[in-house]
């Protein structure tokens, strides 16, 4: 409704018709006013929940009544867009994850080393002499068994092999080559003349002749030749000094700390070593094709016509590699050698019976006299297949390690075959090493790592095949060798499904980020 307030607003050619009219028709203004109020209260009470402003007459909200209302008004519209807001966000948020949750990779699993156990066959220990001091060995690699004294003693012609050893890691031999040729010196005739005044071994050498490397070092070696033996040290290092130094310090690079070379011949009772330290010896030396090869050489025929027999053989009827033998007044008898020995097996790593074939490395320095040597190489070899057994470090199906996943999935890492080695009683336990891969995901039988040990032997031939399939030398029976056995899962690590990807976000991103990085 209007009254006149409204109509003073109008211009002045409407404005005094529309007055005589409402002059006529409206009621007093105290009524309409009263009219109204009731009129609005009336629908505010049949309508609560619309809460308009109440209109003055001109059709403005009345000043107090939308003072009232705004304030809730807006909080409504603030309540209002939170919400929407949050919806929007958990719209978004589940559009994004929901995808890389199901998609995205799995966090790898990192094994853990089970608790492993061996079985070692019951033996006893080799009779090793009393007098003076010796040494048995499987390998170079191995710790010998030592008996008698543990000082270190003169050893007479077992330091030619140290010359032999020292000089062809200065100048190798080629299989069945000659090898260079060493010319004769007025310093090597004087050796040769020196040595044979003395009475000792010496194989007579003319100034301005040469020898090849080959057929110096067979002299030295199986004709236990001094004037040969200090020729090729002359030769390959320029001067006995000059040699010494290089011999102390192949000795150190091999850990032999108790050997001492003061001459190449051992002539000198201060070149000296125990015998635990020459079982090494004799190990590394059968290890070169060469010297194995000329010890067992029973004469040789030089390219001149010159010929000489092999002086240090020991009972080579029974199979026995003699690599030196001598004597000295200071040293007494000495021995290096290297003699097969049938091991019985009474368990292999696959659950059979099985025997095996090994090599002994050895030396005995001190013996009194050869009938002594004769009598304690006797029972030294008769106790040696009672001495080594075999230890089973892992049988074919043992568990080496666990897989346990985040979503609960287990599995063994087990291994593909069995492992044994073969040592004395007392021999250190070689000690495993465990690579276990990590698994996300992964089905029954799936490659996860790799069980080696170092050992002498093996009694598993498939154990060899695993190792050569892994990259890894097979070895013969009676050399040290990286055995390498392949480990396998027992059972299938699966995915967790839908789920587990979708409730378990701090595993799930994480391993994402980590896939992306390059770092997962």
């Amino acid at each position: 409704m209007f009254d006149g307030d409204c109509a003073s607003l109008m211009p002045q050619r409407y404005r005094a018709p529309l007055m005589a009219r409402l002059a006529v028709i409206r009621p007093s203004r105290a009524t309409a006013n009263a009219t109204s109020d009731r009129d609005e209260r009336t629908q505010t009470r049949s309508r609560p929940h619309q809460r308009t402003a109440r209109l003055d007459g001109c059709g403005a909200p009345d000043a107090g009544v939308a003072e009232r209302s705004y304030p809730g008004r807006m909080a409504g519209r603030e309540r209002n867009r939170v919400v929407a807001v949050i919806i929007a966000v958990v719209v978004v948020a589940l559009a994004v994850y929901g995808p890389v949750a199901l998609l995205a990779p799995l966090p790898s699993t990192t094994g853990k080393t089970a608790q492993l156990a061996s079985e070692s066959a019951s033996t006893t220990p080799p009779v090793l002499p009393a007098a003076g001091s010796s040494g048995v060995t499987l390998s170079a690699d191995e710790v010998p068994l030592a008996g008698g004294s543990s000082d270190a003693l003169p050893m007479a012609a077992i330091a030619k092999v140290i010359t032999a050893l020292v000089v062809l890691d200065q100048a190798p031999l080629q299989p069945g080559r000659a090898g260079p040729a060493i010319p004769v010196t007025a310093d090597d005739y004087a050796s040769y003349a020196k040595f044979q005044a003395q009475g000792t071994r010496a194989i007579r050498v003319v100034t301005g002749d040469s020898w090849s490397e080959r057929e110096a070092l067979q002299a030295m070696l199986i004709a236990s030749s001094n004037n040969h033996a200090e020729m090729v040290a002359r030769w390959a290092f320029g001067s006995l000094d000059n040699y010494l130094t290089a011999a102390q310090a192949w000795l150190a690079e091999n850990g032999l700390a108790s050997v001492v070379v003061v001459d190449p011949t051992g002539l000198s009772d201060q070149s000296v070593a125990s015998g635990s330290d020459l079982a090494q010896i004799s190990a590394l030396a059968m290890a070169d094709p060469f010297i194995a090869e000329t010890v067992t050489t029973g004469q040789v025929v030089t390219t001149r016509g010159g010929v000489f027999d092999n002086t240090i053989s020991y009972q080579a009827a029974s199979g026995v590699i003699g690599i030196s033998r001598s004597y000295t007044d200071e040293a007494g008898v000495c021995l290096l050698f290297a003699v097969p020995v049938t091991v019985d097996a009474s368990t292999s790593a696959e659950g059979d019976a099985a025997s095996q074939q090994v090599t002994v490395y050895g030396a005995i320095v001190g013996e009194p006299s050869y009938d002594d040597l004769d009598a304690d190489f006797t029972a030294l070899v008769a106790s040696l297949p009672g001495a080594i057994g075999e230890h089973v470090l892992l049988a074919k199906g043992a568990v080496v390690g666990t897989y346990s996943t985040p979503w609960g999935s287990t599995a063994n890492a087990v291994a593909r075959d069995g492992i044994s080695v073969l040592g004395f009683s007392s021999s250190p336990d070689a000690a495993p090493v465990v690579v276990l891969d990590p698994v996300a995901t992964a089905s029954k039988g799936t490659r996860v790592g790799t069980f080696t040990i170092s050992g002498p032997a093996t009694t598993d031939p498939e154990s060899t095949a695993s190792g050569a399939d892994s990259g890894a030398d097979g070895g013969s029976a009676d050399t040290a060798s990286d055995q390498v056995v392949t480990l396998v899962l027992d059972r299938a690590i699966t995915d967790p499904g839908p789920l587990w990807r979708l409730s378990s976000p701090g595993v799930v991103i994480p391993a994402m980020i980590g896939s992306i990085s390059g770092s997962g």
